[in-house]
């Protein structure tokens, strides 16, 4: 009960209002929104899980790999559809447990390839689909 507890304190001190789900391991669901062309997806599990996912997504999805920078807390993946439109995905540790991924498709954004991509990484990582959030 108490790590349940730490965990909605820390979701409440990023400015999410995830929902927390007994699926799997205690994953919890994700939040999302979508402002100025980029999707900004808020889950509930380590920066790790949702590298590697990311990673797997962009190959599972067939684009090109561009370039990739990663260290311990932050990854920039840049990658190419087959035509040609870039694909941005920037992942960032907010704490053990909280990770920001952003997604942003295309010169101006484009929400529904943009949730299709946000959907191949939550495969990837076996956790409920995120949810958008409410008022965005």
């Amino acid at each position: 009960m108490r790590k349940l507890l730490l965990c909605w304190l820390a979701l409440a001190l990023t400015g999410c209002t995830a929902a927390l789900v007994g699926a799997g391991a205690g994953v919890g669901v994700g939040t999302y929104s979508y402002l100025k062309g980029e999707l900004k997806v808020t889950y509930p599990v380590s920066y790790q899980k949702v590298v590697a996912a990311a990673e797997q997504a962009v190959r599972d999805l067939g684009f090109a790999l561009v370039k990739e920078e990663r260290d311990a807390i932050r990854c920039r993946i840049d990658a190419k559809m087959a035509d040609g439109t870039k694909v941005k995905l920037k992942v960032d540790s907010q704490s053990p447990k909280i990770t920001v991924l952003r997604i942003k498709v295309g010169w101006f954004g484009n929400k529904d390839v943009s949730l299709q991509i946000m959907r191949a990484i939550e495969k990837n990582m076996g956790v409920e689909p995120a949810v958008e959030k409410e008022g965005k």
